[in-house]
């Protein structure tokens, strides 16, 4: 199945040049092939451990619910954002929106090309088919998803399996109880005699998650205890992710979880997915029960080089459920800001900006929701290590919600004012993104004419697609037609065309779309096709609909070529408006998953 240098669409950008190059390494730019034949992508976004400590990965990981992108569902994306731990995004109006014949028609392609025994089209197709179809149209290809359990291929099998969940129905939830639990029915299903396999139960598990019936807890549980499966992170780590999406089951999971915590028996990326878990719990309606575990996650915030995976994930945890009222929990959060522990540190900064940005009318807080404005305001100017300036950047641009003065009567402008004199004085090209994009956080059309300026003196391409990006994030329209030509610009990393393309669609740039189309035929490497198919379903533009139902249907076009048309139509009709996968990748740790977990992340 297709994957993605970044979740939700987003893109990693291409290492930058030497001379200026960002430390530790950042995601590849170019997007992999689609289908996980031979392993999948693990790593198509994420590098070795020392190389994902930059703020670039913890970008990645959250931008779909940093920007919100409306997708033209019936979805408010506020309040979807919200959910997630995020809720500041700009929301744009489709151009030109898709019709129900039209979204009948990309159905029908859709579903001739999950019955390809091509398993690259095949698992594109499933995938598509879940993102695009709507709760009251899903009879309409459960029973095709549930033939492509049978598909030769693993990976068809394993994407019509998370397409499951992805749809939303909950006739799905016995089939899906069958193969996580490896039952004979569950055997039979797929075709696999000697077992289902494990990463399929893994898929099984996030599937279920993704459909919230409290009875499934009883099942996840199951997996979680089992004594026999302790050595497969793929599975158990799922089923603890899945446990904090499942709804109505608190009293029964968050008991288990906090118990987790202490039970040094599982792999350490199983017991990170602890606070994760229960965070998402924290965020759901009704979810007062959660909140009780968040002592006993800022307890582990002290640094522990035996235990670190679980002290990062408490940290992001902490972040999303504590309040200014919550004055251990900022404690600890404040002392880990201060640690030796970077990564730590600055987990902790965003995790201040997060409880800072939800309180709408402090009150009390007040000289607390101080202490941390010039927490992360002196990181930006003045970071101790340097690597702290792109988590103080965007952690101001976090806590300054848009519209409300902040502590001591300083405005939103007051930041913003301090984000562009760090823009001009920071030489450092990776701490100059991070910058651009707080400044696209902040959101003010002020600023569009630097940020141009900046575009348009920039040589470095990676710096130069996040300046893109910022300059879509702001609305700066006039920034459109210098965009398109750096979109179509001849031998462009695909990555960084990847970013270009989304800043046009955050712009509801239109003109970009037969450009696009013009291009896609007759590029000459795999990677280009992938980018310009891919740009082409991000920008959300009916007048894609034709070339890419076309490339999808061209039997004589390699698979993979048809396979990126088929994920880009998923993308164009969008049923929600947040990606499927962003429960999985917003607020989670990064740096700690198993490679099921991260595979999820990686599936554009």
């Amino acid at each position: 199945m297709p994957g993605s240098s970044g979740s939700g669409g987003g893109i990693g950008p291409a290492p930058v040049p030497t001379g200026g190059g960002l430390p530790g390494g950042t995601p590849p730019g170019a997007p992999p092939a689609p289908g996980r034949a031979g392993g999948g992508a693990p790593g198509a976004r994420r590098g070795g451990t020392d190389a994902r400590d930059t703020w670039e990965f913890w970008w990645e990981a959250n931008d779909a619910a940093l920007l919100a992108v409306e997708r033209g569902s019936a979805v408010d994306q506020r309040t979807s954002a919200a959910t997630l731990g995020f809720g500041r995004g700009v929301v744009v109006e489709s151009a030109q929106r898709l019709h129900a014949g039209d979204r009948a028609t990309i159905r029908a392609a859709l579903l001739a090309a999950l019955a390809d025994r091509d398993a690259e089209l095949a698992d594109s197709a499933a995938i598509a088919l879940g993102r695009s179809t709507p709760l009251a149209e899903a009879g309409e290809v459960i029973g095709p998803l549930l033939q492509a359990l049978k598909h030769p291929q693993q990976s068809a099998r394993e994407a019509a399996t998370l397409a499951l969940g992805i749809l939303g129905h909950p006739g799905a939830r016995p089939v899906l109880t069958e193969l996580l639990l490896d039952r004979p029915a569950g055997r039979a299903r797929v075709g696999q005699p000697a077992g289902v396999e494990s990463r399929l139960r893994a898929f099984a598990a996030a599937a279920l998650g993704m459909l919230g019936e409290p009875s499934s807890a009883v099942e996840l549980e199951q997996v979680v205890r089992d004594p026999t499966l302790a050595g497969d992170r793929d599975l158990q780590g799922a089923a603890v992710r899945a446990l904090g999406m499942v709804r109505g089951a608190t009293e029964r999971t968050v008991p288990l979880l906090v118990e987790l915590l202490a039970e040094r028996r599982y792999a350490a990326e199983v017991r990170a997915q602890v606070p994760i878990a229960l965070a998402q719990l924290a965020q759901a309606r009704g979810g007062e029960r959660a909140r009780e575990a968040l002592p006993a996650l800022a307890a582990r915030l002290a640094p522990d080089a035996t235990d670190r995976a679980v002290t990062l994930s408490c940290a992001i945890a902490v972040g999303r459920m504590a309040s200014l009222a919550d004055g251990a929990a900022l404690a600890a959060l404040e002392q880990a800001a201060d640690g030796r522990d970077a990564q730590l540190a600055h987990f902790a900064l965003v995790a201040l900006a997060e409880i800072a940005r939800r309180e709408t009318q402090p009150a009390d807080g007040r000289e607390v929701l101080r202490r941390i404005h010039l927490r992360l305001r002196r990181e930006l100017v003045d970071a101790r290590p340097s690597t702290g300036t792109p988590y103080g950047a965007i952690g101001l641009a976090l806590s300054l919600p848009k519209g409300r003065g902040v502590v001591d009567g300083a405005a939103v402008g007051d930041a913003q004012l301090m984000l562009q004199r760090a823009l001009r004085d920071e030489s450092n090209p990776s701490y100059r993104a991070a910058i651009a994009m707080a400044l696209g956080l902040v959101g003010s059309r002020e600023v569009a004419p630097e940020l141009i300026a900046n575009f348009r003196a920039e040589r470095n391409p990676v710096l130069r697609s996040y300046l893109a990006l910022a300059l879509g994030m702001v609305g700066a329209e006039e920034a459109a037609a210098p965009l398109r030509e750096l979109l179509l610009e001849k031998g462009l990393d695909p990555g960084v065309r990847l970013q270009v393309a989304r800043a046009l669609g955050l712009l509801g740039d239109r003109e970009a779309v037969p450009l696009l189309a013009a291009s896609l035929r007759g590029v000459a490497t795999f990677a280009e096709a992938a980018a310009l198919a891919q740009a082409l379903g991000l920008i959300r533009d009916r007048a894609a609909l034709e070339p890419l139902l076309a490339l999808a249907g061209d039997a004589t076009e390699s698979g993979a070529r048809r396979a990126f048309a088929v994920v880009a139509l998923g993308l164009l009709a969008e049923k929600s408006a947040l990606p499927w996968n962003a429960a999985f990748t917003t607020g989670s740790n990064f740096l700690h998953e198993p490679p099921a977990l991260r595979e999820i992340a990686d599936i554009l």
